[in-house]
């Protein structure tokens, strides 16, 4: 079998490169070793950011990118983003502070403006003026952000509507099949597979390897990319039986400096992230550093106080960093010739990440 591109790979990121491939024109073919989506992608907080939080780094471009991604992405599947106000409590000085965030939202409502982005205008609350959220009374803050990014309400079957999608438009999606191998060779590249059907080849002029913490474990032969270190991290989310709201995600910060969000899953609140270094190998999260985790969150929210035997599911997902181990905060692609690597990716911009590797790939 032969084709104009190979992604490996069959996350957020691999569909997203898959569906920008067909749009262009090109024969492609996806492979996922697993069930699609099924991993990482699976097991996200669920927020479509759309570069608010930017803001404090002064990263005026990653700014825009999220806002237009997220406008992007709540026109074409108002089905499955929808908006969600977001609620954090502001501290007496600092950045975080009233007068800062105050200058911050108008500067982010120009940007709206100028970008067209129709989400609601954000504001600072007093505590008089917050909404009913019975947690929120025994906080001693006396300003509140109000604001509004978007949320993907249930990845798994967002991922099952753009597989379908894809291979209704004649991309050839290979589940359950794992790549053994990528090989260069004169007008391309062959890749070795392992599916259903046993052992098969590939031919194909371009291959993007969008597996995730796989792509290190993937031979390579006559392919050189100068890969950075990467430190891969255990990064997990607590869906919790204890609903904070129905209807607002909760940004707080805990007396360790930790920043929370707990968003709405239903009857259910998802609180996250926790990134912890991986140990033997394996994304498994212990006991014990759950309840850290916990014991933290409740010093943020006096009254929540909630436990183990709240837990009702575990989100667990494996996100590379640099060696120091913060996480690689922009997309980076890794390119020998025609084959290119995707280091990281996120649910707000996994389109335009796939518009800069067919753009970089095509290039050449």
């Amino acid at each position: 079998m032969s084709y104009d591109l190979c992604v490996i790979g069959g996350g957020i990121s691999g569909l997203g490169i898959a569906k920008e491939a067909q749009l262009r024109g090109l024969k492609t073919c996806l492979l996922e070793k697993s069930e699609i989506a099924s991993s990482t992608s699976d097991n996200s907080l669920r927020i479509i950011h759309g570069g608010f939080r930017y803001l404090q780094s002064a990263d005026i471009l990653k700014v825009i990118e999220s806002m237009k991604e997220q406008e992007s992405l709540l026109k074409q599947f108002p089905d499955f983003i929808v908006p969600l106000p977001c609620l954090m409590p502001l501290n007496a000085s600092g950045l975080k502070s009233k007068v800062p965030v105050s200058a911050a939202l108008t500067f982010y409502d120009v940007l709206k403006f100028l970008f067209r982005a129709k989400l609601k205008r954000g504001k600072v609350l007093t505590k008089e003026q917050l909404p009913e959220i019975s947690y929120f009374s025994q906080l001693k803050n006396s300003s509140f952000l109000q604001w509004y990014d978007a949320l993907l309400l249930e990845p798994k079957n967002f991922s099952v509507f753009l597989a379908q999608k894809l291979s209704e438009s004649g991309v050839d999606l290979f589940s359950k099949t794992a790549c053994l191998g990528i090989s260069r060779k004169s007008l391309g590249y062959e890749i070795a597979c392992n599916g259903g059907v046993g052992d098969f080849l590939l031919s194909t002029k371009m291959v993007v390897n969008a597996a995730g913490a796989a792509i290190t474990t993937i031979p390579l032969e006559g392919i050189k990319v100068e890969r950075p270190q990467i430190k891969w991290l255990r990064a997990f989310n607590l869906v919790m039986k204890k609903q904070i709201s129905s209807t607002y995600a909760i940004g707080i910060e805990s007396s360790s400096g930790r920043l929370f969000f707990a968003v709405p899953r239903g009857a259910y609140t998802a609180i996250g992230t926790e990134y912890l270094p991986m140990t033997d190998n394996s994304p498994e999260v212990k006991s014990e550093e759950v309840e850290v985790f916990l014991d933290d969150f409740n010093s943020s929210l006096p009254g929540y106080d909630c436990s183990s035997s709240d837990i009702e599911k575990i989100e667990i997902g494996i996100l590379p960093a640099n060696s120091a181990g913060t996480l690689f905060s922009k997309k980076k692609l890794l390119v020998d010739g025609k084959y290119c690597e995707v280091v990281s990716t996120k649910y707000t911009t996994f389109q335009s990440q796939a518009r800069s590797v067919l753009d970089t790939l095509l290039s050449k």
